[in-house]
């Protein structure tokens, strides 16, 4: 068992035989600052992981062997940016449930953590219609499967509008004025990730106008 040292510094490590003689082996040991995460962002990530979760704290200096546990998970893709900075690649989660992320910097100790939410992400299959007017105002409904969720909303491209809850089956949400041609919804609400619609291209259309007549009677 290591003894309490002075953080950040190496020692030898070595062993006394049955005869009282130490070892003369120079294996060192580095005794480090166990990292205290902050805040993470996103604090709420889907069940299916693969998110990059960016943790904020302190003492993610010297780090030989970096690791990030999601609870019991542990994280994939570990980068440290900086000695306040860290990112996590979540893991795939079997439920919904709140964890505390924490970080090492040896794979073995864990400082302090912070709180992240494994939410269950809803699923969209289609949307009908899937074109409407580049003006905007076109009711569109999209159906899946879906939990009841506040500030539900939907996203055209990078455009977001409310949405509206009609059923664990159907949403519906008027389109935003876009400029013409074709953009992925995806669904989510506030906190949350958004899930794309699958087969979810909306296309904006420029509505005809009429300008004259020729002739203009007869």
């Amino acid at each position: 068992v290591a003894p309490a040292h002075e953080p950040l510094s190496e020692v030898s490590v070595e062993v006394v035989g049955i005869d009282g003689q130490f070892s003369n082996s120079g294996v060192l040991m580095a005794f480090e600052v166990a990292p205290n995460v902050h805040s993470v962002s996103p604090s709420v990530g889907s069940v299916l992981g693969g998110q990059i979760i960016t943790l904020f704290g302190e003492n993610f200096e010297g780090v030989s062997s970096a690791a990030c546990k999601f609870g019991d998970l542990q994280a994939t893709n570990v980068t440290v940016v900086s000695g306040h900075r860290m990112l996590c690649g979540s893991p795939a989660a079997d439920g919904a449930s709140d964890v505390i992320l924490r970080a090492s910097n040896n794979g073995v100790e864990y400082g302090d953590g912070a709180h992240f939410r494994f939410v269950i992400t809803d699923r969209a299959f289609s949307i009908q219609p899937t074109s409407g007017s580049a003006a905007g105002g076109r009711l569109v409904t999209v159906s899946g499967s879906f939990s009841t969720v506040e500030a539900l909303k939907c996203v055209f491209g990078d455009d977001k509008v409310d949405g509206t809850l009609l059923s664990t089956s159907l949403i519906t949400c008027r389109a935003p004025a876009h400029a013409p041609g074709k953009v992925q919804i995806s669904i989510g609400a506030s906190g949350h990730p958004h899930t794309p619609v699958a087969n979810g291209e909306f296309l904006f259309l420029v509505e005809p106008a009429v300008t004259s007549l020729v002739p203009s009677s007869g």
